[in-house]
């Protein structure tokens, strides 16, 4: 799915498609308008009147993106709703790394990088590895995104290899992140496919069930655990 915004391609929309807002992730569903507006169920998005804005954080019409085409399959526009997250993610993480850059903890021999995003029931996960940090990051479901609660508040997740909390946060451009810390910093990288390489280990032994096997992989990570860190990253 590409970013279609409604006031750059006239005529892309269709009646039923849903859009979401690219600053705050609140959706706009033609079938259940916006009564905080006096938008009536059945107005399409490209109907709505040149003053609505988001009504939740206040953006402008143009920063609405396609989230679901009508008579989509469900499966697979979450599928692609996690690609552009994840795409905007990146973008946000490379904004962050221009304050990073020359300290002690960034180091030059790593990039960014997302690793293996996937479907989590509603919600989308992966590893993001950057030069100073290597995080777990969950993209929450729009159930999640609204009724999100504190930022910083922690929430446990289970998968087959265990239950594993995450920090709530919220990224410019993103919105709303949840994260657990695998290591941080980076130093004992020694090149960008090491670092990667942990990711990729870390992302699939979240999902298997062989423990014995898991358990060994995380001896082999010295000090540091794959799947632990005692430090938390943003």
């Amino acid at each position: 799915m590409s970013l279609v915004f409604e006031r750059s391609v006239g005529g892309a929309l269709g009646d039923g498609d849903i859009l979401e807002c690219g600053i705050c992730w609140m959706e706009y569903n033609p079938k259940v308008g916006d009564e905080s507006q006096d938008i009536d169920p059945g107005t399409a998005f490209a109907d709505l009147p040149e003053h609505w804005r988001c009504p939740q954080c206040d953006a402008p019409q143009s920063k609405f993106m396609v989230k679901e085409k009508a008579g989509a399959k469900a499966g697979p526009a979450v599928i692609a709703d996690i690609s552009t997250r994840v795409e905007r993610l990146i973008a946000a993480y490379r904004d962050a790394e221009k304050d990073m850059l020359g300290l002690p903890i960034h180091n030059g021999a790593l990039d960014i990088q997302a690793v293996g995003f996937r479907e989590h029931g509603d919600n989308g996960i992966g590893v993001i590895v950057t030069p100073w940090c290597m995080n777990l990051v969950l993209l929450p479901s729009a159930e999640r995104q609204s009724k999100p609660g504190a930022l910083g508040s922690k929430t446990s997740y289970a998968f087959p290899f265990g239950t594993f909390s995450f920090v709530l946060g919220q990224m410019q451009g993103v919105g709303l992140i949840e994260t657990c810390s695998l290591f941080s910093p980076m130093e004992d990288f020694p090149d960008h496919q090491s670092a990667v390489t942990v990711a990729k280990e870390a992302i699939d032994g979240l999902f298997e069930v062989d423990q014995e096997e898991l358990e060994k992989r995380r001896q082999k990570q010295s000090r540091r655990s794959i799947l632990g860190g005692r430090r938390q990253a943003v």
